[in-house]
């Protein structure tokens, strides 16, 4: 499930960079990085494989969503364009739900014993 998202969500990232890049008078480092960062979830959620350990199918996105969350932090802080760091703590907020919901391990079907 994480690798899905985490691919999913990056290709969300890159979608707001292209679209952030195409307007005028938006704050370029912040779309910069957001685009960086995308980037480097998509190819994150690719390496990913159900043999992944734990640890880099929950940290993976963990650790994106606390880089976005300082960008957007850092972004309103030195006010960047609302819109952009907004959409940036969003998609802070979807990683670390994706990271969380990594920790939980996946049902296993019941089999009955038999003698």
């Amino acid at each position: 499930m994480s690798k899905t998202l985490s691919i999913i969500l990056g290709l969300g990232l890159v979608v707001l960079w292209v679209v952030a890049i195409s307007q005028a008078g938006v704050t370029s480092w912040l779309t910069w990085l957001d685009g960086i960062v995308g980037v480097c979830a998509v190819i994150m959620g690719l390496a990913m494989s159900a043999n992944s350990a734990r640890s880099f199918r929950v940290g993976g996105p963990v650790i994106v969503a606390i880089a976005l969350f300082v960008l957007w932090i850092i972004g309103l802080s030195v006010t960047a364009t609302a819109w952009l760091a907004w959409w940036t703590f969003g998609f802070g907020c979807a990683f670390l739900i994706t990271g969380f919901a990594s920790t939980s391990s996946p049902m296993t079907p019941h089999r009955p014993v038999t003698a």
